[in-house]
Protein backbone atom coordinates (compact mmCIF):
# COMPACT_ATOMS: atom_id res chain seq x y z
CA UNK A 1 0.00 0.00 0.00
CA UNK A 2 1.60 3.48 -1.15
CA UNK A 3 1.33 6.47 1.16
CA UNK A 4 -1.81 7.87 -1.05
CA UNK A 5 -4.11 4.81 0.24
CA UNK A 6 -2.80 4.45 3.27
CA UNK A 7 -3.43 8.14 3.77
CA UNK A 8 -6.97 7.86 2.65
CA UNK A 9 -7.22 4.06 3.95
CA UNK A 10 -6.85 6.63 7.39
CA UNK A 11 -9.03 9.05 6.63
CA UNK A 12 -11.78 6.85 5.06
CA UNK A 13 -11.55 4.70 8.48
CA UNK A 14 -11.87 8.10 10.40
CA UNK A 15 -14.99 9.05 8.21
CA UNK A 16 -16.72 5.54 8.72
CA UNK A 17 -16.09 5.65 12.38
CA UNK A 18 -17.28 9.41 13.09
CA UNK A 19 -20.20 8.19 10.80
CA UNK A 20 -21.07 5.14 12.44
CA UNK A 21 -21.20 7.20 16.31
CA UNK A 22 -23.12 10.15 14.77
CA UNK A 23 -27.58 9.51 15.40
CA UNK A 24 -27.84 9.31 11.88
CA UNK A 25 -29.34 5.98 11.92
CA UNK A 26 -32.50 5.07 10.75
CA UNK A 27 -34.70 1.96 11.75
CA UNK A 28 -35.81 -0.54 9.73
CA UNK A 29 -39.67 -0.38 9.62
CA UNK A 30 -40.27 -4.61 9.60
CA UNK A 31 -37.56 -4.89 12.42
CA UNK A 32 -37.06 -1.51 14.13
CA UNK A 33 -33.62 -2.99 16.25
CA UNK A 34 -32.12 -3.11 12.52
CA UNK A 35 -30.80 0.03 11.68
CA UNK A 36 -29.62 1.97 8.28
CA UNK A 37 -26.60 3.89 8.72
CA UNK A 38 -24.31 5.76 6.84
CA UNK A 39 -20.88 4.56 8.44
CA UNK A 40 -20.42 1.86 6.10
CA UNK A 41 -20.11 4.60 2.92
CA UNK A 42 -16.82 5.62 3.42
CA UNK A 43 -15.30 1.48 2.95
CA UNK A 44 -16.72 0.61 0.40
CA UNK A 45 -15.58 3.72 -1.51
CA UNK A 46 -12.31 2.39 -0.37
CA UNK A 47 -12.91 -0.56 -2.10
CA UNK A 48 -13.37 1.17 -5.33
CA UNK A 49 -10.70 3.41 -4.17
CA UNK A 50 -7.69 1.51 -2.72
CA UNK A 51 -8.76 -2.33 -2.99
CA UNK A 52 -9.60 -4.66 -0.60
CA UNK A 53 -7.14 -4.98 1.72
CA UNK A 54 -7.42 -1.35 2.84
CA UNK A 55 -11.39 -1.65 3.29
CA UNK A 56 -11.13 -4.68 5.05
CA UNK A 57 -8.43 -3.00 6.86
CA UNK A 58 -10.89 -0.30 7.99
CA UNK A 59 -13.65 -2.70 8.78
CA UNK A 60 -11.68 -4.34 11.12
CA UNK A 61 -10.52 -0.55 12.87
CA UNK A 62 -14.38 -0.44 13.04
CA UNK A 63 -15.15 -3.31 14.33
CA UNK A 64 -12.47 -2.36 17.36
CA UNK A 65 -13.88 0.76 17.85
CA UNK A 66 -17.36 -0.38 17.48
CA UNK A 67 -16.30 -2.84 20.53
CA UNK A 68 -14.53 0.45 22.71
CA UNK A 69 -17.93 2.07 22.59
CA UNK A 70 -19.59 -0.96 23.91
CA UNK A 71 -22.37 -0.65 21.57
CA UNK A 72 -23.97 -4.14 22.19
CA UNK A 73 -20.80 -5.23 22.36
CA UNK A 74 -19.90 -7.66 21.56
CA UNK A 75 -22.41 -9.03 19.50
CA UNK A 76 -23.70 -5.10 17.25
CA UNK A 77 -19.83 -4.85 16.08
CA UNK A 78 -19.00 -8.61 15.18
CA UNK A 79 -22.36 -8.22 13.03
CA UNK A 80 -21.33 -5.50 11.72
CA UNK A 81 -17.86 -6.60 9.88
CA UNK A 82 -19.21 -9.87 9.47
CA UNK A 83 -22.23 -7.93 7.55
CA UNK A 84 -19.33 -5.53 5.83
CA UNK A 85 -16.72 -8.30 5.07
CA UNK A 86 -18.83 -10.64 3.66
CA UNK A 87 -20.27 -7.54 1.34
CA UNK A 88 -16.50 -6.27 0.56
CA UNK A 89 -15.58 -9.76 -0.15
CA UNK A 90 -18.36 -10.60 -2.61
CA UNK A 91 -17.88 -7.28 -4.44
CA UNK A 92 -13.35 -7.18 -4.57
CA UNK A 93 -13.24 -9.63 -7.78
CA UNK A 94 -15.49 -7.42 -10.06
CA UNK A 95 -16.19 -4.10 -8.14
CA UNK A 96 -14.19 -2.13 -11.28
CA UNK A 97 -15.18 -4.26 -14.32
CA UNK A 98 -18.91 -5.39 -13.57
CA UNK A 99 -20.17 -3.39 -10.80
CA UNK A 100 -23.68 -4.83 -11.54
CA UNK A 101 -22.39 -8.23 -10.80
CA UNK A 102 -20.36 -6.81 -8.27
CA UNK A 103 -23.22 -5.56 -6.23
CA UNK A 104 -24.91 -9.02 -6.54
CA UNK A 105 -22.43 -11.29 -5.61
CA UNK A 106 -21.64 -8.67 -2.65
CA UNK A 107 -25.87 -8.68 -1.31
CA UNK A 108 -25.71 -12.38 -2.06
CA UNK A 109 -22.86 -13.11 0.21
CA UNK A 110 -23.68 -10.51 3.14
CA UNK A 111 -26.94 -12.23 2.85
CA UNK A 112 -25.80 -15.54 3.19
CA UNK A 113 -23.34 -14.88 5.90
CA UNK A 114 -25.84 -12.58 8.05
CA UNK A 115 -28.21 -15.02 7.70
CA UNK A 116 -26.24 -18.01 8.77
CA UNK A 117 -25.26 -15.69 12.04
CA UNK A 118 -28.62 -14.55 12.79
CA UNK A 119 -29.47 -18.51 12.51
CA UNK A 120 -26.61 -19.49 14.97
CA UNK A 121 -27.28 -16.04 17.68
CA UNK A 122 -31.31 -16.56 17.67
CA UNK A 123 -31.07 -20.23 17.80
CA UNK A 124 -28.66 -21.15 20.30
CA UNK A 125 -27.75 -18.27 22.10
CA UNK A 126 -31.23 -16.36 22.16
CA UNK A 127 -33.63 -18.34 21.42
CA UNK A 128 -36.81 -16.22 24.14
CA UNK A 129 -35.97 -13.12 21.39
CA UNK A 130 -38.55 -14.70 19.45
CA UNK A 131 -41.02 -14.68 22.32
CA UNK A 132 -40.53 -10.85 21.82
CA UNK A 133 -40.79 -10.53 18.00
CA UNK A 134 -43.75 -9.23 16.33
CA UNK A 135 -44.02 -10.94 12.79
CA UNK A 136 -45.69 -8.77 10.17
CA UNK A 137 -49.25 -10.12 8.83
CA UNK A 138 -47.98 -10.63 5.57
CA UNK A 139 -45.66 -13.66 6.83
CA UNK A 140 -47.54 -14.83 9.30
CA UNK A 141 -47.35 -18.42 7.35
CA UNK A 142 -43.89 -18.20 8.74
CA UNK A 143 -42.42 -19.42 12.11
CA UNK A 144 -40.89 -16.60 14.25
CA UNK A 145 -37.59 -17.83 13.19
CA UNK A 146 -37.86 -17.58 9.37
CA UNK A 147 -39.94 -14.33 9.27
CA UNK A 148 -36.73 -12.65 11.13
CA UNK A 149 -34.39 -14.13 8.58
CA UNK A 150 -36.36 -13.22 6.01
CA UNK A 151 -36.61 -9.92 7.02
CA UNK A 152 -32.83 -9.45 8.02
CA UNK A 153 -32.07 -10.52 4.53
CA UNK A 154 -34.76 -7.93 3.10
CA UNK A 155 -32.83 -5.17 5.73
CA UNK A 156 -28.95 -6.25 4.07
CA UNK A 157 -30.45 -5.53 0.82
CA UNK A 158 -31.17 -2.15 1.40
CA UNK A 159 -28.08 -1.46 3.55
CA UNK A 160 -25.92 -3.08 0.64
CA UNK A 161 -27.91 -0.85 -1.79
CA UNK A 162 -27.13 2.39 -0.07
CA UNK A 163 -23.40 1.38 1.05
CA UNK A 164 -22.72 0.06 -2.50
CA UNK A 165 -24.78 2.95 -4.90
CA UNK A 166 -23.69 5.82 -2.84
CA UNK A 167 -19.97 4.66 -2.47
CA UNK A 168 -19.75 4.04 -6.04
CA UNK A 169 -21.67 7.19 -7.23
CA UNK A 170 -19.00 9.41 -4.68
CA UNK A 171 -16.05 7.22 -6.29
CA UNK A 172 -17.13 7.41 -9.82
CA UNK A 173 -17.99 11.50 -9.55
CA UNK A 174 -14.62 12.16 -7.99
CA UNK A 175 -12.69 10.19 -10.28
CA UNK A 176 -14.29 12.17 -13.34
CA UNK A 177 -12.89 15.24 -11.64
CA UNK A 178 -9.90 13.55 -11.38
CA UNK A 179 -9.35 14.04 -7.22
Amino acid sequence: MNKKELSATAALTAASVILETLPLKFPFPLLSYLTFDLGEIPIFFLLFYAGFYPSLMSSSALFITLLAMGQFAPIGPAFKFLALASALTGAYPLAKKKVALAFASSTALRIVVMTLANYFLIAFFMPDFLNYLIVPGFLNFLTPLDALLILTAIFNIFQNLISFGVALALYKRLKAIKL
